[in-house]
């Protein structure tokens, strides 16, 4: 008697370390989780300000950059043929009948640096009336750009031989110009005129080119656009600015 009476106490003392255990590993338990939603909601915490901070940096590191043609020579920009203002104030000022430039004949005439061999080099010109890219440039990338460019059909004269090119007329409008951080001048009417311009590092919309907003003649070009250049094996230089 005395024997199962030790036995039971036995299995009875057991269970109470085991349910004495269990409440302690419970309880560990509950701590533990409690340390997990508190560390889960920590990481969670910084990840969204590693996710701010990463944004902020990306905006700061913006790069744009200013576009040329890949020729070395003192006349390496091109002219309209003949002085037309209607041609300038069209592609460059916004100013201007769309139609009207259509049904006109575009032609442009390379400056002397550019030979029929040299030529074949670059796909971009500068002109003060339009932006000229080769048909090469048009063909590759012209369609993606399409809602932030216009390209009309010209004719560029080099050496006496016309040759196929575009015209190119930006419409995509955005303040890239830090009015603060750029400088001016006076004119001796008044009128403050941009000096030395600082563009803008802060700028969320994405874009391949854009002009800026009010200086409507000043423009650039973003890394999307440079990539985009460099897949494509387009023969343009890029100046960061």
């Amino acid at each position: 008697m005395e024997s199962m009476w030790d036995g039971t106490m036995f299995i009875v003392s057991t269970i109470n370390i085991l349910v004495k255990n269990w409440i302690q590993l419970a309880g560990l338990l509950k701590k533990t989780i409690g340390e997990r939603g508190k560390f889960k909601k920590k990481l969670e915490c910084y990840k969204a300000k590693l996710k701010k901070f990463k944004k902020r940096s990306d905006k700061m590191s913006l790069k744009l950059y200013k576009i040329n043609t890949t020729l070395n020579h003192p006349d390496c920009m091109a002219g309209f043929k003949k002085n037309d203002d209607e041609i300038f104030s069209f592609f460059r000022l916004d100013i201007g009948n769309e139609e009207k430039i259509k049904r006109r004949r575009l032609e442009f005439v390379a400056g002397t640096g550019y030979t029929l061999e040299n030529i074949e080099k670059t796909d971009y010109i500068f002109c003060p009336s339009a932006l000229l890219f080769s048909k090469r440039f048009v063909e590759k990338i012209g369609n993606l750009l399409r809602e932030e460019m216009k390209f009309f059909s010209c004719r560029l004269v080099c050496q006496d031989v016309s040759l196929e090119w575009y015209a190119a007329k930006i419409i995509l409008r955005i303040p890239i110009i830090d009015k603060e951080a750029s400088t001016y001048r006076t004119l001796s009417d008044g009128e403050r005129v941009l000096n030395f311009i600082k563009f803008r590092r802060d700028i969320e919309e994405e874009f391949f080119i854009a002009k800026d907003k009010e200086s409507i003649t000043n423009f650039v070009v973003s890394e999307l656009f440079v990539d985009i250049c460099k897949k494509n094996g387009l023969l343009i230089d890029f100046k960061e600015v």
